[in-house]
């Protein structure tokens, strides 16, 4: 399944990134092999460089549901 636009440009803002950017690490690549899915995005994966990056993308993700949560209730 691919990200739909709509996905991509509203996780963008929300985690600050180019919409361009977040488009192309929804593809791997030889240097972004590490899949991370984000609630953000449908739960369709990026993909990044490091477990790292991986673990940081899914902190702000969890962080942003938690705030929508909170901000909706």
């Amino acid at each position: 399944m691919t990200v739909s636009a709509e996905h991509i440009e509203s996780a963008a803002k929300a985690l600050k990134l180019d919409p361009d950017v977040l488009r192309r690490l929804t593809e791997p690549s030889q240097s972004r092999t590490v899949p991370v899915r984000l609630r953000l995005l449908g739960n369709e994966p990026i993909y990044v460089s490091t477990q790292e990056s991986a673990r940081d993308l899914e902190r702000t993700d969890r962080a942003y549901d938690a705030v929508t949560a909170a901000t909706a209730a």
